[in-house]
């Protein structure tokens, strides 16, 4: 109701469908229609509304408040997402320190990194908008929480036991390097030599806490090497046997669609495939993982537009999206907590983000108007 008031009173071009819609439509359609030929029905189709009617609803609400104008005005939703980050990292801390992982509503360490890594991005695309002199006077105080928030981030990260994490954070990392440097050696010396300095300085930052979150994934590599020796590649076969044997439907949509025939086939009970990819085969087949790489590709294909515009603000969007999908990647290679909080918390941010570009793009185009 806010944004069309705002719309409707500052004529602001108002877009109600979020990018790479119809693709996310058409997965969801196909997940949908496994439904009938799933293997467990009821479940499959409770675990559709959770993980894609609830999902597809945070994708889109988000990316209309994402379209709302003015800090001050979002300041209530803002603070009430950084109290609850507050208490996620706190219980996480707090759990490493009590020898219980699962403590509490943090969903365990799996759940939480899952949210880490698409958090992290948001508050490090706000510290690179400030580094590089880009936000007001309002800005700069909130930049103060924000260095607050992420310092938290890291902590609970460290306390928490995950495997993939820091590798996670590593692989984000040299992405974001990455596309700066790229789009600093397309846009030389905007703002001169101070910034050229917030420039070399926030480099320099970055690669220190590279280096910092490759001694601590080197510091827990048995964890890493675990990896082979907890079963995973076994469980990886044969969840491409089930995938061959129903190749083009799969199972029925749902984590955890051949559980049963999975937790039989091994002494430690594996309920799901443990790899994003061979579930989403073992759900819904070959034609399901198709749609699904071609939703995945179409968000990617509009980030990749924002990152060839010269304004660092949509340039800066666009790499906190692809880094957000990065990291949910690598997150889900060795599991799969595509699901629930960690889905909501995906395609909430990814609707804020392009929600945030609309906007932006919307005012740039007012503004070149005579």
């Amino acid at each position: 109701t806010l944004v069309l008031t705002e719309a409707k009173h500052s004529r602001t071009v108002l877009r109600y469908l979020p990018p790479a819609m119809p693709a996310f439509l058409l997965w969801a359609l196909w997940s949908g229609a496994s439904i009938f030929w799933s293997l467990e029905p009821d479940r499959a189709d409770k675990e559709f509304r959770n993980e894609i009617i609830y999902a597809g609803l945070a994708y889109w609400s988000c990316f209309i408040a994402g379209q709302y104008a003015g800090l001050r005005r979002k300041s209530f939703v803002i603070g009430i997402l950084l109290v609850s980050w507050v208490l996620l990292c706190t219980i996480s801390i707090k759990a490493f320190f009590t020898h219980n992982p699962h403590l509490g509503w943090h969903g365990g360490p799996g759940m939480h990194s899952s949210v880490l890594l698409v958090v992290m991005p948001c508050f490090l695309g706000w510290q690179t908008l400030h580094l590089l002199g880009y936000s007001n006077d309002q800005g700069q105080r909130f930049n103060r929480v924000v260095s607050c928030m992420l310092a938290l981030g890291v902590a609970s990260a460290v306390a928490i036991d995950s495997r993939t994490v820091w590798i996670g954070f590593i692989l984000q990392g040299l992405l974001w390097i990455f596309l700066i440097t790229g789009w600093r050696k397309q846009n030389l010396n905007p703002h001169g030599v101070a910034a050229e300095r917030s420039f070399a300085r926030l480099i320099s930052v970055t690669l220190g806490a590279l280096v910092i979150a490759l001694f601590i994934a080197y510091q827990r590599r048995d964890g890493l090497e675990g990896i082979v020796s907890d079963g995973r590649l076994s469980l990886w076969q044969e969840a491409l046997r089930y995938v061959a044997g129903q190749p083009w439907l799969g199972y029925g949509f749902g984590r955890g669609s051949v559980r049963p025939a999975l937790e039989g086939a091994f002494t430690v009970g594996q309920m799901h495939a443990h790899n994003l990819f061979l579930e989403v085969s073992l759900q819904t087949g070959i034609i399901g993982l198709g749609l699904f790489l071609f939703l995945l590709g179409s968000l990617v294909h509009r980030l990749l537009q924002y990152l060839r515009q010269k304004d660092i603000y949509l340039c800066v969007l666009g790499m906190v999206g692809c880094m957000i999908i990065l990291g949910m990647l690598i997150r889900n290679m060795t599991d799969m907590l595509w699901v629930r909080a960690a889905a909501l918390t995906f395609w909430g941010a990814l609707g804020v983000v392009f929600g945030l570009a609309c906007r932006s793009s919307a005012a740039n185009t007012v503004a070149a108007k005579p």
